[in-house]
């Protein structure tokens, strides 16, 4: 009996172990899958599903070349060439964060190299980050939730996608551990690296509002002054002072509106796949609404969504699910039909599937 105390005690002292267990297994299914994509050659397939998208200048660039396409060639140009004096292209979409992580890196080891390490790195942070934060402390299961949450593998992308979502869950933590400077820190570095950066304010926001510590402020305006500072840096570098907001015009999305026909207007698989999943991540941002203990998360997790499906498309929504990571929690504790065997496995099984379609799609 004493020693199953104490191998509970263990357990308890360090609730990331099972967390990085489930990491570990999802990142060996992920990699697998990747390493034989590489060796198949889905040419007929690729053209057949999607004809316009092409990645023949990335076929066989080094290792896992697969988790380095799509705008992985223009954060990499940036990190050679900077931003351009002038707009048209589509630089001014992307923050400034991952450039320079690829810059950085590329003089050591090479961007490519640095690139799958980061996002390798940052997928393991952010397993642990989310299982750990779970106010329920069903770390194991908040896990397997987020290895099972179809898009999870976006976090191998060679994409800012990872780092953001492992610096806004950790930034969170250590605002509920009174930590505030490493907070704030964080907190600025998700702002430099996506748009919806900005978001992750709103909980450092709430739970400074619990505090009494003079930094938490600092905290809580870190992710906002990080995003005035890109702004601020593009306009100087456009001399357009819209430069974003003109760039993201480009991609062709609508208003709140478009919504039901960007998911179900006409047939198209894919986006009929986004659209099932944006009702997905509405009803479990509505479990988090109904739970008072998760009210913060549910502020915060309803933000990522507006932002995402009030630009009147559901593309990407996988990815953008991801950032609101409470949802993670929703499907760990929430209704039983997302808890169960079979769904759980659908989600990882779609994973894998994703992985052998990455030079077709965008995710």
């Amino acid at each position: 009996m004493g020693e199953v105390r104490t191998a509970s005690r263990s357990r308890t002292e360090r609730p990331w172990l099972p967390a990085l267990a489930v990491w570990l297994a999802w990142l060996v299914a992920l990699l697998t899958a990747t390493l034989l994509s590489q060796w198949i050659e889905p040419t007929a397939l690729r053209c057949t599903l999607n004809p316009s998208v092409l990645w023949i200048d990335l076929k066989g660039d080094g290792l896992l070349w697969p988790l380095r396409i799509w705008d992985y060639k223009t954060y990499l140009d940036i990190s050679r060439h900077g931003y351009p004096p002038v707009l048209g292209g589509f630089e001014y979409a992307f923050f400034p964060l991952w450039p320079a992580i690829l810059a950085m890196g590329g003089a050591v080891v090479g961007p490519a190299a640095t690139g799958s390490l980061v996002a390798l790195a940052s997928s393991g942070l952010a397993f642990v980050g989310v299982a750990i934060g779970n106010p329920s402390g069903e770390t194991r299961r908040t896990a397997v939730a987020l290895a099972c949450m179809p898009g999870s593998f976006a976090l191998l992308l060679a994409y800012p996608d990872g780092p953001a979502l492992a610096a806004a869950v950790w930034a969170c933590l250590l605002a509920q551990r009174e930590r505030w400077m490493p907070a704030a820190g964080l907190g600025f570095a998700v702002g430099l690296a996506r748009p919806n950066g900005l978001l992750i304010a709103i909980p450092l926001l709430l739970i400074a509002r619990q505090s009494q510590r003079s930094m938490r402020w600092v905290a809580a305006a870190a992710p906002g002054v990080a995003f005035v500072l890109v702004m601020a840096y593009f306009w100087a570098k456009s001399d357009s002072p819209l430069a974003f907001v003109r760039t993201q015009a480009q991609w062709h999305r609508g208003q709140p509106w478009d919504l039901p026909a960007s998911a179900f207007g006409e047939w198209n698989w894919t986006r009929h796949y986004d659209g099932v999943l944006a009702m997905i991540a509405v009803g479990l941002c509505v479990w988090l609404w109904r739970r008072r203990d998760y009210r913060t998360w549910a502020i915060y997790s309803t933000a990522v969504l507006a932002m995402s499906l009030g630009s009147g498309t559901v593309t990407s929504i996988g990815r953008h699910m991801l950032f609101a990571f409470p949802l993670v929690w929703a499907a760990a504790n929430g209704p039983r039909i997302v808890r169960n065997t079979p769904f759980a496995s659908l989600g990882f099984s779609l994973n894998v599937f994703w992985i052998f379609l990455l030079r077709c799609y965008y995710p």
